[in-house]
């Protein structure tokens, strides 16, 4: 999903763009799709992990205790006190990613 690991764990290597990962190339993929639209949004990451039927935020490390999945009628389905980021560019979301590999 995200390629090989040695990317993100080895310091001073420039991760090779052909070696992105299905998630790393979705990133690309959205960016260029807003920059040829011209519109201005804002994308917001949060990065969380489903195992045995219960939810850790990957990237708050001072809060590890198990989600809650909420559903209201304004904002359908979502996880209660996840961690949210604003995302301004693909280096962003790359941070966002590597930040819940560790």
């Amino acid at each position: 999903m995200t390629g090989p690991p040695a990317q993100f764990h080895t310091e001073g290597v420039t991760p090779d763009p052909n070696m992105y990962g299905i998630i790393q190339r979705s990133f690309k993929h959205l960016f260029q799709l807003l920059k040829r639209q011209g519109t201005t949004k804002m994308i917001r990451a949060s990065y969380l992990e489903i195992y045995n039927e219960q939810v850790i935020d990957l990237l708050n490390n001072s809060h590890r205790r198990y989600l809650q999945v909420r559903w209201s009628k304004n904002k359908g389905f979502y996880v209660e006190n996840l961690f949210t980021v604003e995302c301004e560019s693909i280096d962003d979301l790359m941070a966002v990613l590597e930040e819940g590999e560790w």
